[in-house]
């Protein structure tokens, strides 16, 4: 009994400490409409600019690092992972939490964010 549970605590930090969703870093060309003033005239343009996005997974309890134009997944071994450790309690709350959706890319239908190949 008392080697199933070193093996679960081992476990369980080897999760905690290993992370199963991934960040996605990409450059993506971002499109911003500029107000340009000339001679008292207001001029709209557009101005394409290359960006570093650095999108990282979130879950229920950081919501806020979800990035607007960024498609996200759920990650399948997180889910394995709650059902396998269900018991411990910390580890789903951790994965849903924090790991529960990874960044994939720039979203299909977004005109603002695309990948620069």
């Amino acid at each position: 009994m008392k080697k199933i549970g070193v093996v679960l605590i081992v476990l369980c930090s080897i999760l905690c400490f290993s992370n199963c969703a991934d960040s996605k870093t990409f450059t993506a060309k971002v499109e911003e409409t500029k107000t340009i003033y000339h001679n008292g005239v207001a001029k709209d343009t557009i101005v394409i600019s290359e960006k570093t996005i650095v999108a990282k997974p979130y879950g229920w309890a950081n919501s806020r690092k979800r990035i607007e134009g960024v498609e996200y997944k759920v990650k399948g071994w997180n889910i394995f992972w709650d059902v396998v450790l269900s018991e411990t309690i910390a580890v789903p709350i951790w994965l849903t939490g924090w790991q529960f959706f990874e960044p994939v890319g720039p979203e299909q239908n977004n005109s603002k964010i695309r990948v620069i190949d």
